[in-house]
């Protein structure tokens, strides 16, 4: 699941649907098209800078967990805490990535013809699952009465 957060952040990047998308674009008062802006093209090498070290400590953590396995290793609580934590640092940076792109999409990434609107959302309903968000829920309470029988 952490490979797919990560993937909706790299997919706009590598693919170039951010770039493509603001390449005409004129913001309203603006002297040129969105891609000629500085902060604009700033901040997209900031979303890049920060996708990169992600994807790293996510590959990173899942080969070392996969040779372990390999290997007969036990997964301990430390484990899995790590890649938890990489994984809930993956869903986030994903999420900083496509929400920087969205906003600089502006009012054509509301449209559900807009690549960016399905990447909007993909990556935030994954960071809505209990794996990878920040304040997991808490586990289910403990059933207090019997099954029914059929």
């Amino acid at each position: 699941m952490a490979f797919g957060r990560l993937g909706v952040g790299q997919t706009l990047l590598r693919s170039g649907q951010v770039t493509e998308g603001v390449a005409s674009k004129v913001p309203l008062l603006a002297r040129g098209p969105l891609a000629t802006n500085p902060l604009f093209q700033q901040q997209l090498g900031a979303a890049d800078a920060n996708l990169r070290p992600a994807r790293a400590l996510l590959y990173a953590d899942t080969a070392a967990a996969w040779a372990m396995t390999e290997a007969g290793g036990e997964f301990t609580s430390d484990h899995r805490a790590r890649l938890g934590a990489a994984a809930t640092w993956v869903a986030t940076t994903a999420a900083s990535v496509v929400d920087a792109a969205y906003g600089a999409g502006g009012g054509s990434s509301v449209y559900s013809s807009n690549p960016l609107q399905r990447r909007f959302r993909d990556v935030h309903a994954l960071t809505q699952h209990f794996l990878s968000s920040p304040t997991p829920s808490p586990p289910p309470a403990p059933c207090s009465r019997a099954p029914r029988s059929t």
